[in-house]
Order: C-alpha cells, then structure tokens, then sequence
C-alpha cells in the first residue's frame, strides 16, 4: 500500500480547515487549558525571575504596534520619546545613520500577527482607564496579558495544523502521540508560555499551516489553497526572514500538480 493510500484511509474525508472533528476538538481543548495553566503557573511563580512577558527580544517585537497604532510613525523616533524603559542593546531598537535615526533590527512579522490581540488591550485600556505603562518601565498590563494570550493562541493553533498534518497519514494514537513529542519533548512548549513574546510560536503556526496547505493542494490542488500557501509564506518571511528557504518545499507541490495536470485547479 502506498504512502498516499495509507493518508487517505487515516484520515478519510476530504481535506478542510472546518468543520473540526471530535478528535480535532479534544486536542485543541486539552492543549488550550493545559497551556493556560501552564502559562499563569509560570510566570505567577517566575515573574521575579524571569520578568513580564513583552521583554528582550518581545521588546522590540511588539514596539511596532504602538509606534503604528498610537504614534503613527513608524520611524520609531515618537516611540523612543515616550518609551516606557531605555533604548539598549536588549531591545533590538538602535541608532543608525544620522543622529536621531533608529532601526528595528527584528522584522514586523510577529507584531502583524500580535495586531488583533494588541487592538483588544488598547480597547480594554482606553475602557476601564488602564495604564499604558507598568512602574514607569514597562508596558501595561492589559499589553502584557494581551502578549501572553496571544503567543499561547498560535502555539494551540500551530499544534493543532500539526496534527492535521500527520493525521493525514496515520491514526488517531499514532498522530497524538507524535504531536505529545512535539510539544513537550521540544522546547515548543517553553515558546508557546513562557517565552511567547518571542517569534518562535508565531513561526510555528505559520509552518504548520503551511505545511498543511502544500500537503492539500498537492492532493487536490485548487486556487483557495494556492492562496493560503501564499499567505502563509509570506508571513513566514516577515516573521523570521531565514525561514525563506522553506519556499523550496512549494517546489514539490508544484510538482505534483504538474505530473497530475492543472485541470482541477483551473476547474476550481
């Protein structure tokens, strides 16, 4: 039997991103409270140790959505104004060229991601008179929550497109348990709660949705699958440009549409 035989008798049906199955369901929710917990228990107990969530790295990230949003320049010379620390070397914002010039050395992928869940805070700020800034030094806390929940959401989704993915050509114990091993025998799971300010959660749902639609349309290729490769793909550069190598694995896919024909596609 071959592999693609295998994948179309594990997962019967063809391929969609909704309605989800029951299988689909217990995974999304047992890993949501799981991440949930998981994610106050941490930084309950770790804040003193590791501090609040949009830090580092997530710094600089996130410093696109109130530059854009709330200053309206993006040349970050307004947000150096009224930011909420110091600009240095941990914030990934530094001079360049001529004086009062700034580069954000870290792309705009993970803050284009973040933008719905930062426009929620902003809301909930502005509502209930929320502090935009934390002890004069951080970003407030409605940011800082919004951050967290944010990273944790993509982490569920990428994890759930994984086991879309593998559940393609194996069963439902055999796809669990290669998902469980992602997860936890990784350091997926650090990224996806402690650390979810940084670009690791972003670009692994970004993959696993990708990975999802190449395996699709190279089965049934179609135009509304085309489209999400492409979505996917560029967001995947913007949110960790060296991930661009991965536009390679659209080679294949091409591939098997050209040896199956473009008659379906053209017909979709």
């Amino acid at each position: 039997m071959t592999r693609t035989a295998r994948g179309k008798m594990a997962g019967a049906g063809q391929p969609s991103l909704l309605p989800l199955t029951r299988e689909e369901i217990w995974l999304l929710s047992v890993l949501s409270v799981v991440t949930g917990i998981s994610t106050f228990l941490a930084y309950y107990f770790g804040l003193p140790y590791r501090g609040l969530p949009i830090r580092s790295d997530g710094f600089a990230f996130f410093s696109y959505l109130p530059a854009f949003f709330l200053d309206h320049d993006l040349t970050l010379v307004t947000r150096l104004s009224v930011m909420p620390r110091n600009v240095g070397d941990g914030s990934g914002i530094r001079p360049y060229g001529n004086p009062g010039r700034y580069i954000n050395i870290y792309p705009i992928g993970v803050a284009v991601l973040q933008a719905p869940f930062f426009i929620v805070a902003e809301w909930v700020s502005r509502t209930f008179g929320i502090s935009r800034v934390m002890r004069h030094v951080e970003y407030g806390i409605a940011y800082q929550i919004a951050n967290v929940i944010s990273s944790s959401t993509y982490f569920v989704l990428g994890t759930l497109f994984v086991f879309k993915s593998v559940r393609r050509y194996f069963d439902t114990a055999t796809s669990t348990l290669a998902v469980i091993a992602l997860v936890f025998a990784t350091s997926g799971f650090h990224y996806g709660t402690l650390d979810g300010g940084f670009s690791h959660a972003y670009s692994y749902f970004l993959c696993a949705v990708y990975v999802y639609a190449l395996l699709t349309y190279a089965e049934t290729p179609s135009p509304k699958w085309a489209a999400l490769i492409g979505a996917a793909l560029g967001l995947i550069v913007i949110t960790r440009n060296v991930n661009a190598v991965l536009a390679l694995l659209a080679l294949s896919a091409i591939d098997a549409t050209g040896r199956r024909g473009w008659a379906p596609f053209l017909k979709d």
